[in-house]
């Protein structure tokens, strides 16, 4: 049996409740249950829509085709961001960690 020492609520406590309360009034108008619902029976795409990049290490190449035996164009620096114009799902295998050529 839990016996509570003092049944009076905090200030700080009464203002967590009392925000709580309020934000979930505001988003009930929102219908977020019939949206996330909805969601989860759509089947999301395979790749998202990726417009740009970082690049995290340095000396990443940029080839002109996806395989590694394509030319190399460019050597990229790292934290160097880049435009992502296409994503090939399909291109050569060798990346252990990730197949998709961007």
């Amino acid at each position: 049996m839990i016996k509570m020492l003092n049944p009076q609520l905090t200030r700080r406590e009464f203002l967590k409740l009392a925000s709580t309360g309020s934000l979930a009034f505001a988003l009930k108008d929102l219908y977020l249950d019939s949206a996330l619902a909805s969601s989860a029976t759509q089947i999301a795409p395979a790749t998202p829509a990726v417009t740009q990049g970082r690049m995290t290490i340095s000396g990443v190449p940029l080839y002109d085709a996806p395989t590694f035996n394509a030319n190399k164009i460019h050597n990229f620096n790292a934290d160097q961001v880049v435009d992502v114009t296409a994503v090939d799902e399909q291109g050569e295998y060798g990346n252990p960690f990730n197949g998709v050529w961007y």
